[in-house]
């Protein structure tokens, strides 16, 4: 259960650096934000997916 607490905010944290990390970068680059926000929905999705599977378990 500890492990899926660690995975749940592990893709958190990365989600807001991926996305956060996103407006950083040169919006000309548009190729880069977008990657950016699609990593950090990965991480969000992870993240829920996890949290669910957390809850379950309980």
């Amino acid at each position: 259960m500890l492990k899926y607490r660690f995975i749940v905010w592990g893709s958190l944290i990365c989600a807001v650096l991926f996305i956060g990390g996103s407006l950083l970068l040169d919006f000309n680059a548009i190729w880069q934000v977008l990657l950016s926000w699609l990593l950090g929905g990965a991480s969000i999705t992870i993240a829920v997916y996890f949290t669910d599977k957390l809850y379950r378990d309980l």
